[in-house]
């Protein structure tokens, strides 16, 4: 922990080698968990074994690091800036329901850059595994990507409840906290899943059918995959209309259809997304298979 008589001269290094940091991998923020790693490698500040990016957070709430600002308010997951950036003070906390409002152009370009922002932070450098689910909800608040999610976060419980049953308990427990979902969605990144969708947009914003999203997904998972890359398709109506698109030009496309994980379809959910990560050659060890 920084002592206080060295805590303005530490602070400062801090800063300057996230700045640095930034810079140098050309990225917009860090999150605490990922900035405490890297500050510890560097010998500058020690991280919690047991809560990865407490020491940090610590700091960030007592005011050290005025830049920095909580996602969606308070108990939200923290960003990390370049200390010059002049955009954080721009940033807006009030949460918008555009559900059912005409969207302007203006409007469809804010939502796409903010689910791509957010997706982007837990792309891993190497994609092994590649789940591909319908589209955004349509409260775009419940996005998986997002660490701040109160309820209703179906698909991103039944992912959890899978690959980290564990994890998954500690979260619900927690009463959802973010920093919690931050450091489940690393481990997720770290192990080289990601996330997109067959529609970029939420169902109420397209105006074509899915089948026409169909070119522009493929271009998506060109750029994503390579030749060992496994992908898996979640929700039934993704299969059927993508599995036979994506099988013949693709060849790793797991043939298992796995519906959404709600409305009582959760154990069913967690069978045959657990048969594809067997396919795809993920293993599950025996305790990451209980009953939900």
């Amino acid at each position: 922990m920084i002592k206080n008589k060295n805590k303005i001269k530490d602070t400062n290094k801090i800063i300057k080698y996230l700045d640095d940091y930034l810079m140098k991998n050309h990225i917009q923020f860090i999150s605490a968990p990922e900035a405490n790693k890297i500050l510890e490698e560097a010998g500058l500040l020690k991280d919690s074994n047991n809560n990865t990016g407490k020491p940090l957070r610590e700091l960030l709430r007592k005011g050290y690091f005025p830049h920095a600002y909580q996602e969606n308010g308070k108990n939200s997951r923290w960003k990390i800036p370049h200390s010059k950036n002049d955009t954080v003070n721009l940033h807006c906390q009030e949460k918008k329901d555009m559900a059912g409002k005409k969207q302007s152009k203006n409007d469809i370009n804010e939502l796409q850059n903010r689910i791509e922002n957010s997706r982007l932070n837990y792309k891993p450098d190497k994609t092994k595994y590649l789940l591909i689910a319908q589209a955004p909800p349509d409260n775009i608040e419940r996005f998986f990507y997002y660490t701040n999610v109160p309820k209703h976060d179906y698909l991103f419980l039944g992912i959890i409840g899978v690959l980290y049953p564990n994890l998954k308990k500690e979260f619900l427990e927690s009463g959802r906290n973010a920093d919690i979902k931050e450091s489940i969605l690393l481990k997720f990144k770290e192990e080289g899943f990601y996330l997109i969708d067959l529609s970029e947009f939420p169902i109420s914003y397209i105006t074509t059918s899915l089948k026409d999203q169909l070119p522009k997904l493929a271009d998506n998972i060109k750029k994503l995959a390579d030749a060992n890359t496994r992908i898996i398709l979640i929700k039934s109506d993704v299969y059927e209309i993508a599995f036979r698109y994506l099988k013949d030009r693709f060849k790793n496309v797991i043939d298992v259809k796995i519906p959404f994980p709600c409305c009582g379809h959760q154990n069913d959910f967690k069978l045959a997304f657990s048969k594809s990560l067997k396919l795809a050659g993920y293993k599950i060890e025996d305790s990451k298979t209980n009953k939900l």
